[in-house]
C-alpha cells in the first residue's frame, strides 16, 4: 500500500475511500478501477470429459498452476508421460494410476485424441516423450500389439540414452522376463509385425524392450500381491520424490558449510526410528536456512512426504490469519492435496495432531521466533510418525522450548580464512585476493564480522569497484559496531541509484515473492524506461535474488534493513510514510490516517476488501 504522498499512481489498481463519520459506525466506500495489464492471457487448454481417451496409448495433460503444482525439473514442461495398451488397462489401473497422480499435482502428458486406423503416431506424442521428466510405460498382455505403443516406448529409450530422462515400467499382467525377450504374448504380437512392418523397425523395437532388464520399476503380481492400490501409492511416492530431488534453491558459493553439516547430520541420525526436532539457531545473516536447506536436499529421498515453510516470522505477522494459512499449506504439501483452509488455529492444529501419526515427514520450519508459532505447527513429537525430522531455523532460542526433546545447534561467525574466501568469491569472482588487494581485503572481512549475507553483500557490492571504493567502504565499516548488521548492509543500498532504491524498498515491503515479470511492468510504467538494467543491479550486488519461478526474493535482514528505511520516513504517523504494509496498513485506514489510500492487487486475482 502506499499513501498519497507518493508519486506511484499511475499503474495500481486504487480503492478511493471516503470515510463519513456517524455516532455508531464508519462507512467505508470502496472504489476498485482494475489495473492496466501488459500481459496477455493465456488460454486455457481443454480436456476431454473422459480420464483416458479410446486411443491405443499416449500422454494427457494435467496442467496444475505453479503456485500448487510440484516443482518439476528444469527444461522439462511435462513431469510424467503415461504410455498404455488402451484395451488392457484404460478404465482400470491406468485410470487410477492417472487420477492419483492428478490428486499429487503433477503434470502428466497423455493423449486426448482418438488415432485413427492405419495412422501414424503424431510428432505431439513423441514431444510429449521428450518434454518429460519421467516416462512410464505400462506393459500388459496386448501392449506389444500395438505399434504405437512399440514406438513410444523405443523413443523413451532413446531418450533415456541422450537426454538422462528417466524410465519407469509398470508389468501389469506379465513378467519382466516376457518382455524383455518377447515370450508368450509378445511373441505372438512380433510374428505380426515381421509381416507388415520394416524389418531395421522390428529390430529397433527388439532393442528397446531388450534393455528393460536394466530398469528399476514395478511388477503388480510381486510388489503388492496383486493389490492395485496400493502399487499406485508406491508409484505416485516415487515419482514425487524423483521430481523433488534437491527442489529447494541454494546459492552456489558456499564456502565452510560442511562442518556445520556434518554436525547438524549427527543431531539428525537420519535412520534412527525416533522422531526428531532440531534447532539452527544463529543471528540474522549468519547462514541458517542456507546450511537448513542444504540438509533438506540431502536427505528429503529418506521421508515418506516433505514441507518447506519458509518465513515463518514474516508469514504468521503478516495478518491475523497468517498462521492458518501456515497450517494450511503444512497439511497442503504433506498429503500431497488440495488446498485445505482452516476456521481456525486450533482445527489446524487438530488436522496436524491426528493425520500425520503414521507417516514419515520431513518438515523445515524457517525463521520461527516464537513459541506460539512452533504450538501451531509442530508442537509434541507424536505429530509425526516413526523416522520423523522437523528441523527449525530460528534467531531466537527461546523459540525452542518446545518440545523438550529437541536439539539445538548453533551457527557461529565463520572463521577468518573462510569468511575471506567467502568474500573473495563474491567481490574478485576467485578463491583469494590478489596481491595487491589482499591487505584491504582482509581488513574488509575483518570489520564485516564473519557474517556470510555481509560478506556476500558488500562483497557483491565491491566487485569491479576502483580501489579508492574498496578504500572508502573499509573507513564507513570502521565506524559501524561488530553487531550493527543492517548498517553494514545499509553502505550498499547507499551506493544505489534513486530508482533502484525505490525499486529495493518496493520489494523489501511489499513486492517480496512476486513474479519479476508482473513488479517490472508497474516500474516500466512509473519511471518510462526498462528496469530490467536496474534489477539486475540490485540481483548482481546480492541484495536481491531471483529464483527459477521467476519470483523476487530477499533475505530477512535485507527485508527488514528495507522496511526500516521507510519506517524512519515517520515514525509516529504510518500514514506519512511512502509504503504500509500488512496489518498495519489496515490501521492506517480504519483511523483515517490519510485522506486517499491506494492498495496494490495481485494482477491474477482482484480481491475485494472489505472494512466495517
Amino acid at each position: 500500500m502506499v499513501t498519497d504522498g507518493s508519486p506511484w499512481l499511475s499503474w495500481w489498481a486504487c480503492l478511493c475511500v471516503a470515510f463519513l463519520s456517524s455516532f455508531v459506525s464508519i462507512l467505508v466506500t470502496v472504489f476498485v478501477m482494475k489495473k492496466r495489464s501488459r500481459s496477455t492471457a493465456e488460454s486455457a487448454a481443454t480436456t476431454s470429459n473422459d480420464a483416458f481417451s479410446s486411443g491405443t496409448g499416449g500422454g494427457c495433460r494435467v496442467e496444475a498452476s505453479c503456485s500448487s503444482s510440484v516443482s518439476g525439473q528444469p527444461g522439462y514442461e511435462y513431469d510424467v508421460f503415461l504410455s498404455f495398451r488402451g484395451e488392457d488397462t484404460r478404465k482400470g489401473f491406468t485410470d487410477g494410476l492417472y487420477t492419483a497422480l492428478e490428486g499429487a499435482r503433477i503434470r502428466v502428458f497423455r493423449d486426448n485424441e482418438r488415432l485413427g486406423i492405419g495412422k501414424e503416431i503424431g510428432p505431439e506424442l513423441l514431444q510429449g516423450i521428450k518434454r518429460s521428466s519421467i516416462s512410464i510405460p505400462i506393459f500388459s498382455e496386448n501392449y506389444a500389439s500395438s505399434k504405437w505403443c512399440l514406438k513410444e516406448f523405443a523413443f523413451m529409450m532413446e531418450c533415456r540414452e541422450a537426454r538422462q530422462q528417466i524410465v519407469l515400467p509398470i508389468f501389469y499382467d506379465v513378467t519382466p522376463n516376457e518382455v524383455q525377450h518377447q515370450t508368450g504374448s509378445y511373441a505372438k504380437a512380433f510374428r505380426q509385425h515381421t509381416k507388415k512392418q520394416d524389418p531395421r523397425t522390428v529390430q529397433r523395437w527388439r532393442r528397446a524392450l531388450a534393455e528393460v532388464g536394466s530398469l528399476k520399476g514395478w511388477e503388480l503380481k510381486n510388489e503388492t500381491n496383486g493389490h492395485q492400490g496400493k502399487l499406485i501409492k508406491m508409484i505416485v511416492t516415487k515419482v514425487l520424490r524423483k521430481l523433488k530431488n534437491a527442489h529447494l534453491c541454494v546459492n552456489n558459493k558456499l564456502v565452510g558449510i560442511d562442518n556445520h553439516m556434518k554436525a547438524v547430520m549427527r543431531m539428525l541420525s537420519v535412520d534412527a526410528p525416533d522422531v526428531r526436532f532440531i534447532g539452527i539457531w544463529g543471528m540474522g545473516g549468519i547462514g541458517k536456512t542456507t546450511l537448513a536447506k542444504v540438509i533438506y536436499n540431502q536427505i528429503l529421498d529418506d521421508f515418506d512426504s516433505c514441507s518447506f515453510l519458509q518465513d515463518v516470522r514474516e508469514t504468521s505477522g503478516r495478518s491475523h490469519n497468517g498462521l492458518r494459512q501456515l497450517q494450511s499449506q503444512l497439511v497442503t504439501d504433506l498429503l500431497k492435496c488440495d488446498r485445505l483452509e482452516f476456521a481456525s488455529i486450533d482445527e489446524g492444529i487438530s488436522v496436524l495432531k491426528r493425520r500425520f501419526r503414521e507417516m514419515k515427514v520431513l518438515i523445515l520450519l524457517d525463521d520461527v521466533d516464537s513459541v506460539y508459532q512452533l504450538n501451531a505447527l509442530a508442537a509434541e513429537l507424536d505429530w509425526f510418525g516413526q523416522g520423523s525430522r522437523i528441523i527449525i531455523t530460528t534467531r531466537n532460542k527461546g523459540a525452542l522450548e518446545v518440545p523438550q526433546e529437541h536439539q539445538v545447534y548453533e551457527v557461529k561467525e565463520m572463521q577468518q580464512e573462510q569468511a575471506l574466501q567467502l568474500f573473495c568469491k563474491h567481490a574478485l569472482r576467485r578463491d583469494a585476493p590478489t596481491v595487491r588487494l589482499r591487505a584491504l581485503s582482509e581488513e574488509i572481512v575483518r570489520r564485516t564480522g564473519g557474517l556470510p549475507l555481509a560478506l556476500e553483500v558488500i562483497g557483491s557490492f565491491l566487485h569491479g569497484k576502483s580501489e579508492d571504493t574498496w578504500k572508502a567502504t573499509s573507513q564507513k565499516l570502521k565506524i559501524v559496531p561488530n553487531n550493527e548488521v543492517e548498517h553494514k548492509l545499509r553502505i550498499s543500498y547507499d551506493a544505489l541509484q534513486h530508482e533502484q532504491q525505490q525499486m529495493f524498498l518496493d520489494i523489501a515491503c511489499l513486492f517480496s515473492g512476486e513474479d519479476k515479470k508482473t513488479v517490472a511492468h508497474m516500474w516500466e510504467d512509473q519511471y518510462k524506461f526498462s528496469p530490467e538494467a536496474d534489477i539486475e543491479v540490485l540481483q548482481l550486488l546480492s541484495l536481491i535474488k531471483i529464483g527459477e519461478d521467476n519470483m523476487l526474493r530477499l533475505h530477512d535482514q535485507l527485508r527488514d534493513l528495507g522496511r526500516g528505511i521507510v519506517r524512519q520516513e515517520n515514525l509516529k504517523e504510518p500514514g506519512k510514510r511512502s509504503r504500509l504494509w500488512g496489518d498495519e496498513a489496515i490501521d492506517v485506514l480504519l483511523n483515517n490516517q490519510v485522506k486517499h489510500i491506494f492498495f496494490f492487487f495481485h494482477l491474477w486475482s482482484y480481491k475485494r476488501l472489505l472494512c466495517c
